[in-house]
């Protein structure tokens, strides 16, 4: 049975064992699951402490029953080795050792939180369709390529 073949009978007769089923977004799950998923406090996902990162990716796959991870891109050695995760109270602060600067790091919400620049995406009239349509016209577009493409004229 070839996979097309193999997805149309699991949309018919459900799944079988040698079907594969992957969650598309893991990291959405490990927020919305940190405290099942690992012991580890929910900042570390900050601090880019490589093998306790690694040691969350083990407990993910144990307990999700999985083989392989997500490759992810990391900051470099010299940010890793120039921030550190610092406590002031209840407060979780990312500090940059080099400068001094502080940021406050607040645990993300389960379910996420809506962006907010959506609402200023939002498009009440037609004034707004206009105001967010760049035009330019043939001539204003002619003079710029003039100006820096000479090759080009």
């Amino acid at each position: 049975m070839n996979g097309k073949e193999r997805l149309l009978k699991a949309l018919e007769d459900g799944l079988s064992k040698d079907f594969p089923i992957v969650i598309p977004y893991l990291d959405i799950f490990l927020r919305d699951h940190w405290g099942e998923v690992t012991d580890k406090p929910w900042w570390v996902a900050t601090s880019w402490e490589i093998p306790t990162l690694l040691g969350v990716q083990a407990s993910l796959m144990e307990k999700l029953g999985i083989d392989w991870v997500e490759c992810k891109l990391c900051p470099s050695k010299h940010w890793r080795d120039s921030h550190k995760i610092e406590f002031e109270g209840e407060q979780v602060f990312l500090k940059d050792t080099l400068s001094g600067l502080r940021e406050v790091i607040r645990r993300p919400k389960i379910g996420g939180e809506k962006a907010a620049w959506v609402d200023k995406m939002l498009v009440k009239s037609k004034e707004d369709v206009e105001d967010s349509i760049q035009i330019r016209w043939h001539e204003e577009l002619k003079k710029k390529e003039a100006s820096t493409m000479p090759w080009a004229s």
